[in-house]
């Protein structure tokens, strides 16, 4: 299962690659923002789509427009974005998303059965009854936000994932059944939404690594970001970092991320304090960062079902969910960033826990039939985009990962195999520029 998964993403990419180039969209003159500092490195404009930035949280204020139109400036005076309301309404969100539904699902399925799932086991959908619903916001309040995660990113693979032949079916039924599991979305909206929203921490980036045989790192950062990888709506020419995930949820990361079929190693990178980051904490925060640096193709490059594409499905009983935002059978255009313009305003773009459990998979509709999406980060992440990063440093598997899970051999600590740790290391000199 791993190995195929592996070999259809590899096979997607490539097709995706062979395609036409996307075209490029001005700017909306209404979603602008002015940048205070000096020009004296880290976020110098750049005329060929190279920013000159170093290689994800900033100290520096950083004041833009928000969408209302009123200057804001982020914690800790970090660009953040910002919806209408400041306090994101994370139930109704999780009510109406994929993400989100699938998550209220397989939290019900939890209540019920009580204890983990193997990572490898899979959740499917299930009607929803007042009483498990009650043991469900009970089950809430003893989790743990590393438990919360787990689930998470296992449901929304689970019942959305583009290699089941059935996600269009299990992902109504979630769909369908979530109003009634508005108890258990407000319960973790109260219990976990601040958390949850936290925008990203620069002292705790991990980057992880498979072996050269599996994963190419791309071009240093800051050349030229060609479009987005089939898989992911992301840039090849990035580099994610993860927030020091906790142990439990290490392997179902390495299988949501298609890590998990060679051995990993971690390393914590230091992060220029001055960094400017998007943070996306909803779905608006994703339509907002497409609608100021759009770039656009007339096919969906990911190989999921929700759209039509390399992989498209019959989605029929999706389209019997009034107001669902998991399939649409026809768009003018499919809206994704146009990376090279991200890189002039922003150094990374941050995808909170609570964007990652409502934007992953959620359709966003834009005028005249154009559409986009989040696919491919699955978690909580960091995409950066210029060399803002120094200094990596090994760092030992999570402590009692592969005993809970069963995944002996897939993180190596690199300072037990010095070969593999000379290896990696100028692998991420080559990517950060050092």
């Amino acid at each position: 299962m791993r190995r195929l998964r592996w070999v259809c993403h590899q096979t997607a990419r490539s097709r995706a690659r062979a395609q036409d180039p996307p075209t490029h969209r001005a700017n909306g003159a209404d979603r602008r923002w002015v940048d205070p500092r000096p020009s004296h490195g880290v976020g110098m404009s750049h005329d060929m789509g190279v920013t000159v930035a170093r290689f994800v949280r900033s100290a520096v204020g950083l004041g833009r427009t928000c969408r209302s139109g009123s200057p804001f400036t982020g914690l800790l005076g970090r660009v953040t974005s910002v919806s209408n309301d400041s306090r994101l309404d994370l139930a109704s969100l999780l009510l109406s998303t994929p993400p989100g539904a699938a998550m209220l699902d397989a939290i019900e399925q939890e209540a019920a059965s009580a204890g983990p799932r193997d990572v490898e086991s899979r959740y499917r959908s299930q009607s929803s009854t007042p009483a498990t619903v009650t043991a469900a916001v009970d089950f809430v309040e003893q989790m743990t936000i590393a438990s919360l995660e787990v689930v998470a990113v296992k449901a929304e693979m689970d019942l959305g994932g583009s290699w089941w032949d059935d996600s269009p079916f299990q992902m109504a039924n979630a769909l369908l059944h979530a109003g009634s599991r508005r108890p258990i979305a407000e319960a973790i909206g109260r219990r976990f939404g601040d958390e949850l929203q936290q925008p990203v921490h620069l002292d705790t980036q991990e980057v992880w690594l498979m072996d050269l045989e599996h994963f190419e790192l791309g071009a240093p950062l800051g050349s030229d970001r060609k479009p987005p990888i089939s898989w992911h709506t992301a840039t090849w020419e990035g580099l994610f970092t993860a927030s020091a995930p906790p142990p439990e949820i290490v392997s179902h990361l390495l299988f949501a991320w298609e890590f998990d079929f060679a051995a990993i190693t971690r390393w914590h990178v230091h992060v220029d304090p001055a960094a400017r980051v998007f943070e996306i904490r909803q779905p608006d925060d994703w339509q907002e960062l497409v609608e100021r640096h759009p770039s656009t193709r007339p096919v969906h490059p990911n190989p999921g079902w929700e759209l039509p594409g390399l992989n498209w499905r019959d989605i029929s009983s999706l389209l019997n969910v009034p107001g669902q935002r998991a399939a649409r059978e026809q768009m003018r255009s499919f809206v994704e960033p146009d990376w090279n313009s991200v890189a002039a305003e922003f150094d990374g773009v941050h995808l909170t826990w609570a964007g990652a459990m409502t934007c992953e998979g959620t359709i966003i509709d834009l005028p005249d039939g154009d559409v986009a999406m989040l696919r491919g980060w699955c978690s909580e992440r960091t995409l950066w985009l210029n060399p803002v990063l120094k200094n990596p440093t090994p760092l030992a598997p999570p402590h009692g990962a592969a005993a809970l899970f069963g995944y002996e051999g897939d993180c190596i600590d690199p300072r037990d195999h010095p070969e593999r740790l000379h290896v990696d290391l100028d692998r991420l000199r080559y990517k950060l520029r050092l």
